[in-house]
């Protein structure tokens, strides 16, 4: 049976508990944001023009080479909103000043009144700091900074347009040929204070290099004014020459941040979605002929009776978790495959298209997935059976974005671990016996100096 390039297959059916950050349920509105929120968007589902789809295409193709779980390919663009006036006399919403980089809008501050043309039809994953002190602060340097850009009138929207695509292929090279680049962190044993330099707003930029250049700047002066308080390593550990993906990862897998969904404007609620999109694969089977007939039935009826199961359930609410509990249930029955095993089942790939672009990724959906919060990363230590200096290591590289896995090995490092985190690079040199020789080598050396670096830390990391 062959499997999707992200062996979501696999994913699904796994027997270990994983321990992921789901979104929570932001108000359809945009009532629900606020200063400080970092907003990714969506891809559309449905590009109409020739160019749109380009675009789409060329940014899939390229952040599919970039590692960084819980980040995805089909991120599109990214904001951070400064600042929320007074509601308007529509009181469903919010006039937003969302701040990001667009071609012809580089480091403007958008008015957008309700939906903007930009936001409709996109679905908006959106990260929040999870100390509302530290968020608060946050937001009220990016707004300073951005007053500051708007009045020096910076602004340099031919050089943004001109250098877009470049800079991401830039991004891209600069990731994998840093030695130290296998993730966008940095590791700083003992933490330095801050500079008394101002971090620069790039003028040749993209939307991620602009909004990490903003963060930067704002965790510093935060730091600065909070006597050294030293912000920046747990909430802006980034580099500004990087790609979506990678910094979707960073905020997703960061414990210091919080991670919630925005369902899209126009189109149908996140549940309705999915289920209409549902019933049209369960029509398509139920009229399949042919020696697939009876598979075919048998998968239609399979899925039929999960979606009543869920209706009986849970009390149905139009929301994003409504759509993750049916989608549990659902993805399992989708994998089977009524034909010949030579290809992704069609229900399948049309579902998982369907989720991607609502923001519902597959690892969301596994069969063992715990939410992540503070309770439940406690349990997890529990269940390693860490130790107080290991689950401080665990938690200081959690909060500088690594992953579970990445943490668990700088806690714990074994050449295994290593092996797992770095396994695509492994695959990658598989054709020259040499690399891969070269790469396990590295490996066994990374281990020892970790194990060493833990053992002369101490408790006093």
């Amino acid at each position: 049976m062959l499997y999707d390039s992200r062996n979501t297959y696999n994913i699904i059916h796994s027997a270990m508990k994983q321990y992921i950050k789901l979104p929570k349920d932001l108000p359809n509105d945009l009532s629900g944001l606020k200063p400080g929120d970092i907003v990714f968007f969506l891809m559309l589902p449905y590009r109409k023009s020739l160019a749109g789809k380009a675009s789409d295409t060329f940014v899939r193709i390229w952040q599919s080479f970039v590692e960084g779980e819980h980040g995805h390919k089909n991120t599109e663009h990214i904001g951070v909103v400064v600042d929320l006036p007074e509601k308007s006399d529509q009181p469903q919403l919010v006039h937003i000043m969302l701040n990001h980089a667009h071609i012809s809008d580089v480091k403007n501050v958008v008015a957008l009144n309700g939906p903007d043309a930009f936001m409709r039809g996109r679905q908006m994953m959106i990260y929040r700091a999870r100390d509302e002190a530290v968020r608060q602060k946050i937001a009220d340097n990016l707004k300073t900074i951005i007053t500051e850009q708007n009045a020096a009138g910076n602004q340099s929207a031919f050089m943004q347009a001109r250098f877009r695509w470049w800079m991401i292929v830039w991004g891209w090279m600069k990731r994998m040929i840093d030695k130290a680049g296998l993730r966008y962190t940095k590791f700083k044993s003992h933490l330095l204070p801050p500079t008394s330099k101002p971090h620069p707003i790039a003028s040749a930029t993209i939307c991620t290099n602009f909004i990490v250049d903003l963060l930067i700047e704002a965790t510093r002066r935060v730091d600065i004014a909070n006597h050294n308080q030293q912000l920046s390593e747990e909430y802006s550990n980034v580099e500004p020459c990087m790609m979506l993906k990678s910094l979707q990862s960073y905020f997703h897998n960061n414990i210091h941040y919080d991670a919630y969904v925005l369902p899209e404007q126009i189109r149908e609620k996140n549940y309705t979605a999915l289920l209409n999109k549902l019933m049209g694969q369960v029509n398509r089977l139920m009229q399949v002929r042919g020696t697939k007939k009876n598979k075919s039935l048998n998968k239609a009826e399979q899925i039929n009776h999960a979606i009543t199961e869920v209706l009986n359930a849970k009390k149905i609410i139009e929301n994003y978790q409504t759509a993750l509990v049916l989608m549990k249930q659902i993805l399992p029955i989708l994998r089977k495959n009524t034909g010949h095993s030579l290809r992704v089942p069609t229900s399948y790939r049309v579902m998982i298209n369907t989720m991607k672009a609502l923001g519902i990724y597959p690892e969301y959906c596994a069969k063992d997935t715990i939410d992540e919060t503070e309770v439940t990363i406690t349990q997890h230590l529990d269940e390693l059976k860490y130790g107080n200096q290991e689950r401080i290591i665990y938690k200081r590289f959690r909060g500088l974005g690594y992953t579970d896995q990445e943490a668990q090995y700088e806690a714990k490092p074994t050449v295994k671990k290593w092996c797992v985190n770095h396994r695509r690079f492994l695959q990658w040199s598989i054709p020259t016996i040499l690399g891969t020789v070269g790469l396990f080598t590295y490996g066994l050396i990374h281990t020892k100096q970790t194990e060493y670096r833990n053992a002369a830390i101490g408790s006093g990391f």
